[in-house]
């Protein structure tokens, strides 16, 4: 029996002449089970033609069986042995001629493959997370039988993330949520795909001894803001998680800027972490900070990239991992207070803005000068 490696893969697509990627994605995620034609054509978007002689080199290679059935082209039903033997079908009752339809099924038998208890999935700042219902959807077609998703929302917030205060407030309604959710959901650890400011708040978690006993399955990063310097050797060796992996790329500006305004962040999503050992990297060159979610980007992503990761006993790196000896930086300790006192000043205008609009905006002006050439002591 032929191992299905990369290099058998590639000849299957040299063969056919048509990219693979789905098809691989489908035989090395699928249950075992028993497919017709039209099934595979809609997991794997091949035409039906080449989508068979691939099917045929996997049953050359022993690695699916090839099944015919027939049934009645009228009531679909098996015909029994007086049905053919009298070429009427027994079960419709008629006497017209029985018409056979052949029906070619694909039945896949082979050692399971790490399974997906549940998940959860969060999202990132200054969004609502449309994101999260397609991801649900995907998940449930690929993986083809249910397989609970968690969406986790609190709200499409903006300031919040700015203040170390409400990073360490969300963070426990996390563990809250996490906490509740295991004594609901099936047996098994979850498994997380985190985004963003979500990247933040659930490695915020695993530093927090009041939370010990909350232990995941495998983890997926992406466009995280936790720092690369995060010490994820260390957590894993605590039994808290099975794994995980970092999805970034070269065009992810947001995460340089969050290092500058957010508390506890750096760019992870763009650069990496510098444990190469312990997280396994993903590395693209083109994409933004929310472009993985992009439709277009989502459908091709997930397959190839984060089904592998969660479902492969022992996953593998799909990519290289860049070697990162990232520090932080010492601007930040210029950004941070600039961004307090810009914070306070937005305060002050909107305080002013109130009073104003209670004594009217002339009266409160000319009350604010008087009290300005007071402090000055100008007349």
């Amino acid at each position: 029996m032929t191992t299905a490696n990369n290099s058998f893969w590639s000849s299957v697509a040299d063969t056919i002449k048509q990219p693979v990627d789905r098809l691989k994605a489908w035989y090395e995620t699928t249950d075992n089970g028993t497919f017709d034609l039209g099934r595979l054509i809609r997991f794997t978007g091949l035409p039906a033609a080449p989508l068979q002689q691939a099917l045929a080199l996997l049953a050359n290679q022993q690695l699916l069986q090839v099944q015919t059935t027939q049934h009645c082209a009228q009531c679909l039903q098996a015909p029994d042995e007086p049905s053919l033997a009298n070429q009427t079908c027994s079960v419709c009752q008629d006497d017209a001629p029985l018409q056979l339809v052949t029906t070619t099924l694909y039945v896949v038998t082979k050692a399971r493959s790490r399974d997906i208890h549940w998940m959860l999935v969060i999202h990132g700042m200054n969004t609502v997370g449309a994101w999260q219902q397609e991801f649900s959807w995907l998940l449930s077609n690929h993986y083809r039988h249910a397989v609970p998703v968690y969406i986790y929302k609190y709200g499409n917030i903006k300031i919040k993330p700015l203040l170390l205060l409400s990073q360490r407030r969300q963070m426990n309604q996390l563990a809250g949520a996490i906490r509740q959710l295991q004594q609901q959901a099936p047996a098994g650890r979850p498994d997380v795909l985190a985004h963003s400011y979500g990247t933040l708040l659930l490695s915020r978690l695993f530093t927090d001894d009041r939370y010990a006993d909350i232990k995941l399955g495998r983890i997926i990063l992406v466009g995280a803001i936790v720092r690369p310097d995060y010490d994820w050797a260390a957590v894993q060796q605590s039994g808290r998680i099975e794994g995980v992996m970092c999805h970034h790329s070269d065009r992810d500006h947001t995460v340089r800027l969050a290092h500058y305004t957010i508390p506890g962040t750096g760019p992870s999503g763009r650069i990496g972490f510098n444990d190469t050992q312990q997280v396994i990297h993903h590395h693209e060159t083109d994409l933004g900070h929310s472009s993985y979610f992009a439709t277009d980007k989502l459908t091709h992503i997930f397959p190839q990239v984060w089904l592998p990761f969660l479902t492969a006993a022992k996953p593998k790196p799909i990519s290289e991992a860049r070697p990162a000896n990232w520090r932080p930086s010492w601007l930040r300790w210029v950004t941070h207070p600039l961004k307090v006192l810009l914070l306070l000043g937005l305060l002050g205008l909107l305080v002013l803005l109130v009073v104003a609009s209670w004594h009217g905006f002339d009266a409160t002006w000319q009350r604010l000068m008087i009290e300005i050439r007071g402090w000055f002591g100008v007349n």
